[in-house]
Order: structure tokens, then C-alpha cells, then sequence
């Protein structure tokens, strides 16, 4: 089945003067009848929060919900008794169950703060509010397929399980030896930037959406499909992906895996 793009200037927008948001399927006063969704992913906003702004405290409840720090600093609070700032690199994840009442705040005096939101419908109702916080160290996500979460259809110790039918992966591929400038005696560099440009994906579940994120360098899918930063793309019934790195800086992009 062809691979179907979600360009990123189509995304719905808002500039609410604090907040800035880029809406990949329907949220808010966002609607489109063609993006309500792709199977349990239901969210996914890409928001700039201006330095000293951010969202109160406000209500969740039945919403597996987590934020991919892409630039700058996130201050979380919540009634569960956590407080921490998020910083790049870190995975947020709240499972709000039953309520959770919780805020987002840019504390920064002078930055503004770039990041996704996401959330997944869950598999399972009634559980108890719980929320996680795991840093991912950029060198794990280079040339690989990095596993965040994981479905709790699933064991695996290494990541966060999530109640959702859905594993996330994210990754950061390098340029290509052919799109940047190497000194001829760096062939340790040239023989890494082959070796972390490209990387093969096989899955057995319907469903994959890739994200791009902003501003990343393009990727390529299956040697026939372009992303740019801030793009997307509903991939379906494809057992084999292959993802490269096609542009002249690093591409940085998240993979849902939805059952």
C-alpha cells in the first residue's frame, strides 16, 4: 500500500502569542474528518512555548500521554506529588487512569521550549494514575531503531511499558558520506556515518506512522518517499521499512509501531 505523507505545512496551526502549535491530527478547535487519529495514536502537537508560559494545572483521565523534549527546558508538576524539569533527551510519560491533574510550565527566563505531545488511547481502564521519567542518552539513538516504550502486550525491561497498543521507537540518523564535507583523513568518521545513516525496520503490525522531527535533516523511506522536518507518514500492511538519512545534517524522527 502506498505510503501516505502528512506534510507539515498542512498540519493545523494556531499562534495563541505564548503558544505556538502545529497539530498533526485533529485536537481542539482543530478538525479535519481525514486525521482523527491512527489507531491508538490519537494526539500528536508539536507546540514552542514562549520563556515564563505554559499550561496550569488542568485534568486528564483515561489518555496514555507523553512529551519528547525537542529543544529547551519543561517544568512538570503534578498532584501525584512529582516536580522534576524535562530536559532533551529525557521521555515523559504520564498514565492518567482514573484523574491526574497536572501542569507544564517553561520556567526559563529567556528561552522558549520546543517539543511534541503525544497521546495514545489505552488498552485498559480504571488503573491508577502513574507517571515516569527515563533519560535516553543521544549515543543510544544514533544509527538504531531506540525502543521508549513498549506495550504492555509486551515484556521488555529496557523501556517504559505503556497501556496503549503501541510501541515507540526513536532514532537519529547521520548524513550521508556523499552530503558532507570529510577531511581525507578522517576515515574513522566516514566508516561511522556509514554505518549510522540507514537502518532497516521489520514489524508484523498493521499500522506504522514515522514523524519527522523539526528541524531535522530529510529522510527517505523505502527509496521512494521523501520526509522533511516537521512531515509524517501512515504506513500500512509493510513488513520491511528501510530509513535513510538523505539530507546534509542529522535526522532525528520518532516511529510509532500500532497494533
Amino acid at each position: 500500500m502506498p505510503i501516505r505523507i502528512r506534510f507539515s505545512n498542512e498540519r493545523g496551526a494556531a499562534d495563541h502569542g505564548w503558544l505556538k502549535v502545529k497539530h498533526t491530527f485533529s485536537f481542539g478547535s482543530y478538525y479535519d474528518r481525514r486525521y482523527r487519529g491512527f489507531g491508538s495514536l490519537l494526539v500528536l502537537n508539536e507546540d514552542h512555548i514562549k520563556s515564563g508560559k505554559g499550561f496550569g494545572m488542568h485534568p486528564h483521565e483515561e489518555m496514555e500521554i507523553f512529551s519528547y523534549i525537542i529543544k529547551g527546558e519543561l517544568t512538570h508538576g503534578d498532584n501525584m506529588g512529582n516536580s522534576e524539569i524535562i530536559k532533551k533527551h529525557d521521555i515523559q510519560y504520564t498514565s492518567a487512569g482514573t484523574g491526574i491533574y497536572h501542569s507544564e510550565f517553561n520556567r526559563n527566563p529567556s528561552k522558549s521550549v520546543h517539543l511534541l505531545q503525544i497521546w495514545f488511547l489505552p488498552n485498559l481502564s480504571n488503573l491508577k494514575p502513574k507517571y515516569e521519567i527515563k533519560h535516553i542518552p543521544k549515543q543510544e539513538k544514533i544509527g538504531t531503531l531506540k525502543k521508549i516504550f513498549a506495550s504492555n502486550k509486551e515484556t521488555d525491561p529496557n523501556c517504559i511499558t505503556i497501556n496503549s497498543n503501541v510501541n515507540v521507537y526513536c532514532s537519529i540518523l547521520m548524513p550521508s558520506v556523499d552530503s558532507i564535507a570529510i577531511d581525507q583523513n578522517q576515515d574513522q568518521i566516514q566508516n561511522q556515518n556509514q554505518n549510522q545513516n540507514q537502518i532497516e525496520f521489520r514489524t508484523s503490525c498493521p499500522k506504522v506512522y514515522i514523524h519527522v522531527c523539526e528541524p531535522s535533516g530529510p529522510i527517505e523511506l523505502n527509496e521512494n518517499t521523501s520526509l522533511n522536518g516537521g512531515d509524517g507518514a501512515f504506513i500500512e500492511r509493510e513488513n520491511l521499512i528501510t530509513i535513510r538519512a538523505i539530507g546534509n545534517k542529522p535526522s532525528e524522527f520518532l516511529l510509532f509501531e500500532l497494533f
